[in-house]
Order: structure tokens, then C-alpha cells, then sequence
């Protein structure tokens, strides 16, 4: 009656375990918690919150399990109906992976941040290169615009000369013809006279 008490209390699995060179023992739920690092980005359907579990061992056996068995060898471990057991090496297997994971996800981390900042600067110069090309653009422009003003200044200038040239041109032609329009009329006024004097020196 007693082996039958301690066999299904787990007391005689319990020091068949440890016999068997398994000196490290916890409850499903205290390794699971310490080691739900490793959990991270999976599904919360298969790895919930630990403190969720406080009420559940049969998920918190499932997990524990999940976890042990991506991490751990068969030889390293055992599962009792209440507790994991680990051998010494189990358990710096475990440490040291959750070292490299740390480093790896701290490393992560630096690539997400690097190229956080990465951007910025990009963002940073592409902005930077947006403005001197308008710059650039406004000055060329500026510079186009005051040549094209300059010549059409000068183009208003050389047409206001053309036209009061021509304007000289045409009152100094009309001055012309008034002058030889009035010699013309002085001429024959003094043709008539010296006509006048000679039909007066023929009568006398």
C-alpha cells in the first residue's frame, strides 16, 4: 500500500530521476516563465503569457515541454508529473542559450536601430539635396530671367531709337519738301518779275 502511495504520488519517480543524475529540479511553470524568452515571436495560441498559465499545468507542461525540447537534448532532461529535471549540463546549455539569444536579438536590435538612423540621414540628405537643387534652380532661373530682361530692354531701347530716327527722318523729309516747295514758288515769283521788266523795257 505504501509503494502504492509513493508510486502514484511520484516520490518513486522522483528518486529514480534524480538517481539517474538529474539534480536540478522546477516546477512547469517557474521554468517556463524563466525561459519564456524563447517564445518570442511565436504564436500565442501555442506559447501564452506565463501568468496565464498560473491555474493550467497541463499548458504549462506543453510549453514547458515545446521549450525543452528546441533547446535541450532527450539526455538532458526528464519531465516528472509536476516538475522538470535537468542535468548540470542541461541547465548551462539553457544559460548559454539564453545568452546567444540575447546577443542575437540584441543584435537585431542594433541592425533595426542602425537603419532607423540610416534613414533618417537619407531622409536627411535626400532633403537636403531637394533644397540645393531648388536653390540651384532659382538662381538659374533668376539668372535666365535677368538675361532675358536685359534683352528685351535693350531690344526696347535699339526700337524707341528706330522710331525717333524715323520720326527725324520723316520731319526732316517734310522740312525738305517745304523748302523746296518755297524755293520753287520764289523762283517763279521772280521768273514773273524779271518777265514783267522786260515787256516794260520793250514798250519804252
Amino acid at each position: 500500500l505504501v509503494m502504492e502511495q509513493l508510486r502514484y504520488s511520484g516520490v518513486l519517480e522522483v528518486v529514480r530521476i534524480r538517481r539517474e543524475g538529474f539534480p536540478i529540479r522546477m516546477t512547469f511553470l517557474d521554468f517556463y516563465k524563466q525561459n519564456y524568452i524563447f517564445a518570442t515571436g511565436k504564436p500565442v495560441e501555442q506559447f501564452p503569457d506565463p501568468f496565464t498559465l498560473v491555474g493550467d499545468p497541463v499548458k504549462a507542461k506543453e510549453c514547458c515541454a515545446s521549450i525543452a525540447e528546441a533547446v535541450l537534448q532527450s539526455h538532458q532532461y526528464q519531465l516528472g508529473h509536476t516538475l522538470i529535471f535537468l542535468r548540470d549540463d542541461g541547465l548551462r546549455v539553457i544559460a548559454e542559450a539564453v545568452t546567444d539569444f540575447r546577443a542575437l536579438q540584441a543584435i537585431k536590435l542594433q541592425a533595426v536601430v542602425r537603419g532607423y538612423f540610416t534613414r533618417l540621414e537619407y531622409q536627411f540628405a535626400l532633403v537636403c539635396i531637394v533644397i540645393c537643387q531648388s536653390v540651384v534652380r532659382k538662381f538659374t532661373q533668376r539668372r535666365k530671367f535677368q538675361r532675358a530682361r536685359k534683352a528685351v530692354i535693350r531690344l526696347q531701347w535699339a526700337m524707341l531709337r528706330h522710331m525717333i530716327w524715323m520720326k527725324f527722318l520723316a520731319k526732316r523729309a517734310v522740312q525738305i519738301a517745304s523748302a523746296v516747295k518755297m524755293q520753287s514758288v520764289v523762283r517763279m515769283h521772280q521768273a514773273k518779275y524779271e518777265l514783267y521788266l522786260l515787256r516794260a523795257a520793250a514798250l519804252h
